[in-house]
């Protein structure tokens, strides 16, 4: 049998990170919204993309706007200069490289041809977030771009034909990761999962023995599973009721109460399905319930020729795949920032009128069908 012990020697959490929307707060608030808004589904959600994203969008935003970006993360203090600079420390922690690992943040923003960003703002995103600033948002190139910095998963964004409008803000986030200790996939059998429904479909079980960081809490059972290089982890929580009322009471609090708790291993059984999930959700329900309407944002700050700009759509997909060997997960986050201007093309029939602007009359008005 595998000396599993090597699974329990992990680093403590790092305790010194000021960036609060690494913690869970943030993360809960969101997962939690998502979760009530599709019951009986599957969510899977990246709340390190979204914030890397919203933290980029703020960057170009009037306070007002960048106040209510920072309390929906958490922040007390929405300073500009140190918001980007604790965000750049933590993104290099979460890049840090491992062995047997490995991890995408990536940012890029998508211009349309002839629209200038002010200096300040891709100064600010390329320093501190890594940003690639591209001009030309044609659906092909950013799909290409996204498609490289998700192994490959995540091959199309949701903006399409509409990018050609738009200022488009893209983050993408990718992990990949081998079990320290993997399933043995002779073990791996058919095996019965209930849906909170109460139907149930057959799917491969893996399995194994060994020691675990197991937490038996009020309601639940628990076990954390450790990837190559340590830095990363997975926490399994099997709820003894539905699994809808177990995430309404989550917190930040219970949360951290919890993780400090995994230290005490035992030794036992542990199954758990191999499966793929994929997810697709707007965010502006979520967002504006938590503080932040995008739709009433003011992003001014990111380019003079934008004409009072708005955040037209927040979308986020992901992918998730568990295996004997580990898993590999990714997200896109897609912003859609509106108001630089316009695209009227009348390639088909239009109206035109021609008024007097100092009396409002209307002098000549025409239905055109047929253009000669």
């Amino acid at each position: 049998m595998v000396d599993d012990s090597v699974e329990l020697e992990r680093p403590a959490p790092p305790r010194d990170c000021t960036a609060p929307w690494a913690h869970t707060e943030f993360s809960l608030k969101l997962f939690v919204q998502l979760v009530r808004a599709a019951p009986g589904k599957n969510v899977f959600l990246s709340p390190a993309g979204v914030a890397a994203a919203l933290l980029v969008l703020s960057n170009g935003a009037d306070p007002g706007t960048r106040q209510a970006i920072a309390g929906v993360l958490g922040l007390k203090d929405p300073d500009l200069q140190a918001l980007n600079s604790a965000a750049g420390s933590w993104l290099d922690t979460l890049l840090r490289p491992e062995r047997g690992q490995e991890t995408i943040i990536a940012t890029s923003l998508w211009l349309p041809q002839g629209l200038s960003l002010d200096e300040g703002f891709s100064a600010n995103v390329r320093r501190h977030y890594g940003a690639d600033i591209e001009t030309g948002a044609d659906a092909a190139r950013m799909n290409a771009w996204v498609s490289r910095k998700t192994g490959g998963r995540i091959t199309e964004t949701s903006v399409g034909g509409d990018s050609r409008d738009a200022l488009t803000i893209l983050n993408a986030v990718y992990f990949k990761g081998a079990w320290v200790v993997p399933f043995d996939p002779r073990n791996t059998e058919d095996g019965v999962f209930t849906r909170s429904d109460g139907s149930s479909k057959k799917l491969p079980m893996m399995s194994r023995k060994g020691m675990f960081a197991y937490l038996g809490g009020p309601g639940f059972k628990a076990v954390h599973l450790v990837y190559s290089g340590k830095n990363f982890g997975m926490y399994i929580i099997v709820p003894d009721g539905p699994l809808q009322d177990f995430i309404a009471g989550l917190n930040a609090g219970n949360w951290e109460d919890w993780r400090r708790h995994f230290r005490f291993p035992r030794y036992g059984d542990l199954v758990l399905p191999r499966f793929r999930i994929d997810y697709h959700t707007s965010l502006n329900p979520a967002l504006k319930d938590l503080g932040f309407d995008p739709a009433a944002g003011n992003f001014q700050g990111m380019s003079p020729s934008l004409l009072r700009p708005w955040v037209d759509e927040v979308s986020h997909s992901t992918f998730c795949i568990v295996d004997e060997a580990g898993t590999e997960a990714g997200a896109l986050t897609e912003i859609m920032v509106l108001g630089m201007g316009c695209s009227v093309e009348a390639d088909r029939p239009f109206l035109c009128a021609i008024e007097n602007e100092r009396t409002g009359s209307l002098v000549f008005l025409g239905a055109i069908e047929d253009p000669q």
